[in-house]
């Protein structure tokens, strides 16, 4: 137990500090490089201290050079780090809007590349897909979570049609990314990190071409989610808490 809130405190000062840093190198933050060399090195730290390891499978499915919209499952907050260690280029993640409230990690998503998500205001969510769009158009990956949320009992949740509108919209092809392992390491409304293995599997990217309006949208969500649940395993037995 004392290892595990060990873990917890030291990954909360990795974020403080690496958030910090961000804010303060903002004014030097062209195209957001400085932005994603923070959010990336902040990754990798707390994957550390947390004693986590990522294994990616797939990795040769990405071409150098291409820009992509990834769609993970959702599982843990763990799921971020692991993504932005592994993920190849310059990374976007669209969040939803309530974790800018967090202090010094929220302020620091706010104000830098990443770009936020008020669900519940459909036309200032359109803007933010459109943002996320010119963010693709000008030599970036955007990284979404189409669950919304993180699982509440690690099993799957539906898909919203957000990410994939914004793959139609940009005419980029949407790569499928199963995460496992992550849930188990800190699942939803617990405080306690157990170290662990996070597995992530990167499916070959899907084509846009073709898929036009609602019903293509709906189409491109259908195909990608049963894609990522192909290679998901749902966490066995009663998770610590």
């Amino acid at each position: 137990m004392l290892l595990c809130i060990l873990r917890l405190v030291l990954s909360i000062i990795v974020t403080i500090v690496m958030a910090t840093l961000a804010i303060i190198l903002l004014p030097f933050n062209r195209r957001g490089k400085a932005f994603h060399w923070c959010a990336r090195t902040w990754a990798q730290l707390v994957l550390k201290v947390a004693s986590l390891r990522v294994r990616a499978g797939g990795l040769e499915h990405i071409r150098a050079g291409d820009n992509y919209i990834y769609a993970a499952n959702h599982a843990s907050y763990f799921d971020i780090p692991a993504l932005l260690s592994i993920l190849p280029g310059q990374i976007r993640i669209v969040f939803k809007r309530e974790l800018v409230k967090i202090p010094v990690f929220g302020w620091a998503m706010k104000l830098g590349s990443y770009i936020s998500i008020d669900r519940s205001d459909s036309r200032e969510a359109l803007e933010s897909l459109e943002r996320a769009a010119r963010e693709v158009r000008e030599g970036s990956s955007v990284l979404l979570f189409p669950e919304g949320t993180r699982s509440h009992d690690g099993k799957m949740q539906s898909f919203k049609r957000g990410a994939f509108a914004l793959a139609v919209r940009s005419r980029v092809p949407i790569v499928p990314v199963t995460v496992n392992g992550s849930f188990s390491i800190l699942p939803r409304k617990s405080l306690r990190i157990n170290s662990g293995t996070i597995d992530v599997v990167i499916h070959p990217p899907v084509a846009t071409n073709g898929c036009n309006g609602k019903e293509g949208e709906m189409q491109l969500m259908e195909r990608v989610r049963n894609v990522i649940a192909s290679d998901y395993v749902e966490p066995a037995g009663k998770i610590t808490l």
